[in-house]
């Protein structure tokens, strides 16, 4: 189980059913979905893969395959562009 942090420099800023993540650091922005934004709201340096994975299915109508899928490309996505890193 790995717990994921945000960078605290990076910009959040939702819209509607969507959201745009800014990192000035490296001027790298991406807009993500729905469920993009649940994750990164649970990237709080605090919940585990496997309590996010559990939030996800409690909260979103998704599979647990699906679910465990997208939040290993979601992290694995952003930790390699600087918006997330990996604490535990």
């Amino acid at each position: 189980m790995s717990v994921y942090m945000q960078n605290k420099e990076v910009i959040f800023r939702q819209e509607e059913d969507e959201a745009i993540i800014f990192n000035p650091d490296n001027s790298d922005i991406i807009v993500i979905n729905s469920t993009g934004c649940f994750i990164w709201q649970s990237c709080d340096g605090k919940n585990t893969t496997e309590e996010i994975v559990n939030k996800m299915l409690d909260e979103l109508d998704v599979t647990a395959e699906r679910a465990n899928k997208d939040l290993d490309q979601f992290l694995s996505d952003l930790e390699k562009r600087n918006f997330l890193k990996k604490i535990s």
